[in-house]
């Protein structure tokens, strides 16, 4: 194993969504639960009153139920990790117990972090931004990099330390990559 092989732990944080109206996990569930027994009352009401098949009306409040359920998970549960070491930055989804590897950027790689409020102003970038924040946008900071070739752009949600240290990190990387 070659002494470049090894990469060191720099700083590791937990973004989390911050808790709006339903603070607890339970709370949130039952009101989950409520929505689903309110829309099945809700269809049996119109049915009984206004002679409409419970069907119709069923489907179109289970997809809205559908569609409030994603909305919950998506920016009420969802959590990311930030781990950046002397030479990657990672990106990983918490889920619950469970998470999943989302993004490994190479510092080396990285062209450009600033705020997305910022970037708005120029208009140098064009394209699809991945969104692993939990802040909202015009509050995130956007990643510009390189992978394969391709210029790709990035919302994170970073504290101020894990900023500071993410940019000089870079900056070492870009200086060492100059050099060789």
């Amino acid at each position: 194993m070659d002494e470049n092989d090894v990469q060191n732990l720099i700083c590791m944080e937990n973004a989390s969504p911050k808790p709006r109206v339903i603070r607890s996990k339970g709370a949130l569930y039952v009101v989950l639960l409520l929505l689903a027994v309110g829309s099945i009352a809700a269809a049996n009401a119109l049915e009984e009153r206004l002679q409409i098949p419970r069907e119709y009306p069923q489907i179109a409040l289970y997809a809205l139920l559908l569609g409030a359920g994603w909305y919950i998970y998506r920016f009420r549960l969802t959590a990311f990790r930030y781990t950046l070491t002397d030479r990657a930055f990672t990106i990983d989804r918490l889920n619950g117990q469970s998470g999943r590897a989302e993004e490994r950027i190479l510092l080396s790689e990285i062209l450009q972090v600033e705020g997305f409020a910022s970037n708005q102003g120029s208009k140098t970038w064009i394209g699809a931004i991945r969104n692993r924040s939990v802040l909202p946008r015009r509050k995130s900071t956007l990643i510009r990099y390189r992978d394969g070739g391709e210029e790709l752009a990035l919302l994170i949600s970073p504290s101020e330390a894990l900023l500071e240290q993410l940019n000089e990190q870079w900056q070492i990387a870009v200086q060492t990559k100059e050099n060789e």
